[in-house]
């Protein structure tokens, strides 16, 4: 081996080296950027996976000035299905503890309720008589995006949003001479934080008239106050939006660029074995074969197991999948009928 040779060995080393230190390192540093990304602006594992507004605390039992003999609902949102547009949410009635004896999971009442709540299927309307025990009411709630979100659909996968109302009216059952009687009590909403997997949820207190005429009201519209006297007549009216949390838009951002990556080196590979700068092997063909299967399966990687077909699918997946399986066939032609790639 003569001095230039060992000076082009020597620098083709250094160039390697230098290669694998770039790659290591930025994978390194994209990492640990990701990471400090998703604790920074993704709150669904710190403990407050529920959002609330900021009138939410002012339309409370208290700020009506009410001790006793009302009623508490709870909200838990448990999960939410963007295909069918339908949330899971369990409704808890607890009485005031002057009315109700509470338990870990449901409440006996002193006095007897009917409940009705806005749900998809089930009955809608439940009654409780007096000493018997109320649990969770599991409901599924229509996402008909009462907010005129522009992106509530599902094929806007991981930047889609949701919205949907939930309603709550509450009365009392009264005996009367002429038989029993709904009488309005107070109801005051309130969540039970959980996470639901895979989504943000941000809540709303809302009422008809500020709800339906959101253009028309002015700045100084009194929205608390109208909330609470809707509630004092036992009416509960909650907003919800849902949209993806941060770390399936990361995961999902992720997959495309490694989806682009995979279509990207085959075409590349493919290219340089064309203009005969490298040989069509059987190993560059087994590992066009690997990429294309793979390519396939990193589809799965996706949070939420989207349905084929989202813009997602349009504007990365298929492209990707099209350019790997096409660089796959010309790699093997090549490798097939090519007789002149030792030159």
């Amino acid at each position: 081996m003569t001095s230039i040779d060992k000076v082009q060995a020597i620098a083709e080393l250094r160039r390697r080296r230098f290669i694998s230190a770039i790659t290591v390192g930025g994978f390194i540093i994209f990492s640990l950027i990701a990471s400090a990304m998703i604790m920074l602006f993704d709150n669904s594992s710190s403990g407050a996976p529920i959002r609330k507004d900021e009138n939410w605390n002012k339309i409370t039992a208290e700020s009506a000035g009410l001790e006793e003999h009302y009623v508490n609902v709870f909200y838990q949102v448990t999960g939410f299905d963007s295909e069918r547009q339908l949330a899971n949410v369990t409704t808890y009635v607890w009485p005031s503890a002057d009315v109700s004896t509470p338990f870990s999971s449901s409440t006996i009442s002193d006095i007897g309720l009917s409940v009705f709540v806005d749900e998809v299927g089930g009955k809608g309307e439940y009654e409780y008589v007096a000493g018997s025990p109320i649990g969770g009411i599991e409901i599924k709630v229509d996402a008909t995006n009462p907010y005129d979100l522009p992106r509530s659909i599902d094929s806007y996968y991981p930047f889609d949003q949701y919205s949907f109302t939930l309603y709550t009216a509450v009365s009392e059952l009264v005996e009367t001479s002429d038989g029993v009687e709904e009488v309005s009590i107070a109801a005051f909403e309130d969540t039970y934080s959980t996470a639901v997997p895979g989504f943000q949820v941000s809540l709303t207190k809302e009422h008809d008239e500020s709800f339906y005429t959101r253009s028309e009201r002015g700045e100084n519209f009194p929205i608390v106050s109208k909330a609470i006297e809707q509630r004092l007549s036992g009416l509960t009216m909650t907003t919800a939006i849902v949209s993806r949390n941060f770390a399936v838009k990361i995961i999902a951002i992720l997959v495309a660029v490694f989806c682009f990556i995979i279509a990207l080196s085959l075409c590349f590979m493919t290219l340089q074995i064309v203009q005969r700068d490298r040989p069509p092997s059987m190993q560059v063909l087994i590992w066009a074969a690997a990429n294309s299967l793979g390519l396939i399966q990193v589809r799965d990687l996706l949070p939420g197991n989207p349905r084929i077909g989202i813009t997602f699918d349009i504007v990365v997946y298929f492209p990707a999948l099209t350019a790997t399986l096409i660089s796959t066939v010309a790699l093997f032609v090549l490798w097939s009928y090519r007789e002149d790639w030792q030159i």
